[in-house]
């Protein structure tokens, strides 16, 4: 399961539309539903808010993202810049 499906999941199982999770996060809609479909991801003070009103702790949702950390890719930026 990826982050956007655990996050759709989630909402789905609270019965909150994306409108009223994006209300309750204080971010829009359009935000949510891109972060759902994998093309975006939240802040850290986003992924708290969705977190909070989601009743999940912020470090099971970051068990779902799977995208290389920052430090990861700076490193191998520095070793092999193509």
């Amino acid at each position: 399961m990826t982050f956007g499906q655990f996050i759709r999941k989630q909402r789905e199982e609270k019965d909150l539309s994306l409108r009223e999770l994006a209300k309750k996060v204080d971010c829009s809609a359009a935000f949510l539903s891109d972060i759902e479909l994998g093309r975006r991801f939240p802040s850290e003070q986003v992924l708290k808010a969705i977190a909070k009103v989601l009743d999940v702790s912020t470090e099971t949702l970051k068990k779902y993202d799977r995208r290389t950390p920052v430090e990861g890719i700076k490193s191998l930026a520095e070793t092999n810049p193509q």
